[in-house]
């Protein structure tokens, strides 16, 4: 599969179905940033590439699908053989430690992060499980590191703030901040 192609042929769907679009404007997203991240529609969910660095200017090494349906069991999904675990949003974290960057925001979903990002925050979140998995990316960053959960996951969030040791910690965003 060539995960770039298939981006960008989502990218377009979304891009001709404007109730679909709505739905990322509903969360706070800006049409650039819509654009930007390539976000897109797979014909049940929504899709969100997950970029090797700087968004268009890498490669796309994951889809992640988030559900339509409100009420899905499971939110996210992936594409068979391209759903490991790894971080999204890298450019956040590229730019954090280029800038000496004093906090890394570590969200729980995809869209959290991509909408903090918009909003001026360096923000990341790990995909398909536990952060404490991924914290090997955090190499080269130096800075305190805050994770953000999602209601009922704040145990998990306890567990992977401790990885991080001193430089870790835990906070709850109010949902009004974050979108829908």
């Amino acid at each position: 599969i060539d995960l770039d192609q298939l981006a960008l042929a989502y990218h377009k769907v979304l891009l001709l179905d404007p109730s679909r679009q709505r739905y990322f404007y509903s969360r706070g997203f800006t049409t650039g940033t819509v654009k930007r991240q390539m976000f897109g529609w797979d014909g049940r969910g929504y899709a969100i590439p997950v970029w090797e660095g700087v968004p268009r200017e890498s490669r796309v090494l994951s889809i992640r699908i988030r559900s339509a349906d409100p009420k899905a069991e499971m939110r996210y999904s992936g594409i068979k053989d391209y759903n490991e675990r790894m971080l999204y949003n890298r450019e956040a974290l590229l730019c954090a430690v280029k800038e000496h960057a004093p906090v890394v925001f570590i969200f729980y979903g995809e869209f959290d992060s991509a909408l903090a990002w918009q909003d001026g925050l360096y923000a990341v979140s790990p995909t398909n499980g536990a952060l404490s998995v991924l914290s090997e990316w955090f190499d080269g960053y130096s800075g305190y590191k805050v994770v953000v959960p999602d209601k009922k996951e704040e145990r998990a969030a306890f567990d992977d703030a401790a990885v991080f040791g001193s430089k870790g910690a835990v906070i709850q965003f109010p949902r009004e901040m974050l979108g829908k």
